[in-house]
């Protein structure tokens, strides 16, 4: 497996709600990256989520470094 949290499949899968709920507990690491390097917001751009993407760099707080890069070498 590539040990994705439910944040990353919701990102993967354009779950709007579910992506919402997440972002509103404060125990999710929002910058959890999977076996492949691949962090949530990273998911949501690979697959064309850009709502998602919007709705992760509009969360208070957010510290999450969209030049971080996958195993691959891919960035946002």
């Amino acid at each position: 497996t590539y040990k994705n949290s439910a944040f990353n499949y919701a990102c993967r899968n354009k779950n709007h709600k579910i992506v919402e709920m997440l972002l509103k507990d404060k125990q999710i690491i929002i910058d959890w990256e999977n076996k492949l390097e691949e962090s949530p917001i990273l998911t949501a751009c690979k697959y064309g989520n850009y709502k998602i993407v919007e709705m992760i760099l509009n969360e208070k707080g957010n510290k999450m470094d969209i030049n971080q890069k996958d195993n691959n070498g891919q960035t946002c």
